[in-house]
């Protein structure tokens, strides 16, 4: 279950690094297009690090943790960071306290919906306690704190949480 989905994306990691670097030396139209769909905002020196570090902790939470709460936890970022970031883009007004970057309209929207999609596709598991994780550490600003990434924790930290309780 688990471990076939991990090494299908390790698979997927190590192509995809491949064809960056190949994309380094030569150019590679459709690569180059799908890099600048995915260049960062913050002007960072690796391209498509929010998308590498996804893969990442997809193949983390998928080997080490049950399939259940894997897919909870990638679902949990797929929603809960997308919602977070266009709501907080669109209609973020009011900051909150301990990142300038992050507002409270975003994080609102990322525990509304990932409450929602939790309740509806997972009704056996805590929504409320995942939505509040999920918000909670994707409403930190880690550009000060490298390698980490809300990529990377939010996935990661909800398999935690889950597996606790």
């Amino acid at each position: 279950g688990g471990q076939v989905v991990a090494v299908l994306m390790a698979i997927t990691l190590v192509g995809s690094l491949i064809l960056l670097y190949a994309s380094k030396v030569t150019s590679i139209w459709i690569v180059d297009h799908i890099l600048y769909l995915f260049d960062s905002e913050r002007g960072e020196k690796v391209v498509a690090r929010g998308a590498i570090v996804g893969c990442t902790s997809i193949m983390l939470v998928s080997f080490f943790f049950p399939t259940e709460i894997a897919s909870v936890s990638v679902l949990a970022l797929a929603v809960g960071d997308a919602m977070s970031t266009l709501m907080g883009l669109i209609y973020g007004k009011i900051r909150v306290p301990y990142s300038s970057r992050k507002s409270l309209e975003g994080t609102l929207a990322g525990i509304l919906s990932v409450l929602v999609v939790t309740t509806v596709v997972f009704p056996q598991m805590p929504a409320i306690l995942i939505a509040l994780t999920a918000a909670l550490l994707e409403s930190f600003d880690y550009r000060n704190w490298y390698p980490l990434d809300d990529n990377l924790v939010i996935p990661i930290g909800v398999a935690l949480v889950l597996s606790v309780v």
